[in-house]
């Protein structure tokens, strides 16, 4: 289903206990909330099942009446038949089932249960009758330790060029197997054994994926990829069954050791790194595809057992620093065959209107292909003068989900005060709405919901608003970092 979790289940059980018949059977059946699986790998501002469905270009929903009680039976039998097909072309296109499905295989933890924890005790309680030893039972522990984290090497901001980018080939699997890091009771038989398997097995299917395009092979791949990857989570889960306080920090200081000698050996070669983080290098200058393999090939039999690959290279990359302190990576590069990747600078939350987005895609591609200040500047001006004149309402226009019912929201958030709007003025029932379209406003409310009326909607937009909230803030942020034009604030020393 499609966020089945949140509404379909719980409908259908409330029904079912109603009816008081079928209960073990709604039980018996296996359920996937297909809304979740697409969250978890596909990040965007709506998730509704009509906007997936717009951007994966399969479909859209039919429209319905708010009162969907109301719907002659015909159109409501095909209104819910759209709903069912869009749902099964995503997954087609995703093969969301067809992946829980092959962890259920490997595993023997049905898809209604999946969790990362069930699928290891699984894996280790079926190791652990291989080797005749019998497990502990779980128990949670309250006193977690404090787990250090990855070593994170922060980059300069500003632009860069002709940069490579190195990544440590599954980093915490091969530290588990080649620092044979167990639980004490096994000595080194259990955990590195079942994580050298799963490697195993995925280099085989990817093998063979890589050779005759099979997407069962792919599926397959995948699903050791996410258990391989997965493991070291779950082994700093205090209820975990072999949970133990030095696991966690034994990986984890292990790979920090392993990265910054990797970061000095690349260094003296006269190369210098310019950002780095968990399992990843940033290096430069690298001229070339060529100068890049000849560095991988070094750094192998200087790292071996451990081993990195080559993943990119990116002819110029932007950098920009976190203004809030953490260490989340944020950068944009073009690459050498064209592309640009953004990392951390996504506007996906639907309070990100389409011209905010629109303006720092724009500004991104002119600094990465080097285009003057001046000629940015002159975009801004022209973008700011057609916001001003109404030019470019149709891409102001602001979303979010109401996840639940407005007397239970403490904060009297934007959207939650537009579907207000809509309930005490336009008699809306509040049940109907899902996701509340509105712009903000110069009205009492500072918003305006567009199901009022489009017309009304424009005549009111707070356009000031649109540029010092969203399309300056974008703006300065890239250009700060591409110019190196910003100045620290000066403190004040007395009021005005």
């Amino acid at each position: 289903g499609w966020n089945n979790y949140a509404f379909d289940d719980k409908f259908i059980e409330h029904r079912v206990r109603q009816l008081h018949s079928y209960l073990d059977f709604w039980h018996s059946i296996q359920k996937v909330d297909l809304m979740l699986e697409y969250k978890s790998v596909i990040r965007g501002a709506s998730y509704s099942l009509n906007a997936v469905a717009k951007a994966e270009g399969i479909g859209e929903k039919l429209s319905r009446p708010p009162d969907i009680s109301s719907m002659p039976k015909s159109e409501l039998r095909d209104y819910n038949i759209q709903d069912a097909d869009l749902v099964r072309l995503i997954d087609q296109k995703y093969a969301f089932t067809h992946l829980r499905y092959e962890l259920q295989s490997l595993t023997g933890v049905l898809i209604n249960d999946a969790s990362p924890s069930r699928w290891h005790d699984n894996l280790i309680i079926r190791r652990a009758r291989e080797l005749m030893h019998v497990l502990p039972t779980v128990q949670p522990r309250k006193d977690r330790p404090e787990l250090k984290g990855a070593f994170v090497l922060e980059p300069k901001p500003g632009i860069h060029e002709n940069v490579a980018v190195f990544d440590i080939n599954s980093l915490y699997p091969n530290i588990v197997i080649h620092e044979r890091i167990d639980h004490p009771h096994f000595r080194g038989q259990l955990i590195p054994a079942i994580t050298r398997q799963l490697l195993e097995s995925r280099a085989k299917y990817k093998a063979e994926y890589k050779s005759t395009n099979s997407p069962s092979a792919y599926i397959k791949q995948y699903a050791y990829k996410i258990l391989a990857n997965s493991l070291y989570g779950v082994l700093t889960m205090p209820w975990f069954r072999l949970y133990h306080p030095e696991i966690g920090n034994s990986i984890t200081g292990k790979g920090r050791s392993i990265i910054q000698s990797l970061i000095s050996y690349v260094r003296s070669f006269g190369l210098e790194v310019l950002y780095a983080d968990t399992d990843s290098v940033f290096v430069y200058p690298i001229s070339n595809f060529k100068h890049a393999d000849w560095l991988m090939r070094k750094i192998n039999s200087y790292l071996y057992p451990y081993s990195v690959k080559f993943e990119k290279l990116y002819t110029r990359i932007l950098f920009i620093g976190d203004e809030k302190g953490g260490r989340k990576k944020r950068y944009a590069g073009l690459t050498t065959d064209g592309q640009i990747d953004v990392k951390g600078l996504e506007l996906i939350r639907g309070d990100w209107s389409e011209l905010a987005k629109e303006v720092q895609s724009r500004i991104i591609k002119m600094v990465l292909h080097n285009r003057p200040q001046s000629e940015i500047e002159s975009y801004l001006s022209e973008i700011k003068s057609k916001l001003y004149a109404g030019q470019l309402d149709d891409k102001l226009i602001l979303a979010k989900h109401i996840t639940k019912r407005l007397s239970e929201y403490k904060a009297n958030q934007p959207h939650v005060r537009a579907a207000r709007i809509l309930t005490e003025r336009y008699n809306v029932d509040e049940r109907a709405i899902a996701v509340i379209e509105y712009v903000m406003a110069t009205t009492p409310e500072s918003v305006f919901p567009i199901a009022a009326g489009w017309d009304r909607a424009k005549q009111v937009i707070d356009r000031k608003w649109y540029w010092t909230h969203q399309v300056k803030p974008v703006a300065d942020r890239i250009l700060r970092a591409a110019f190196l034009t910003s100045k620290p604030k000066p403190k004040q020393t007395k009021l005005l």
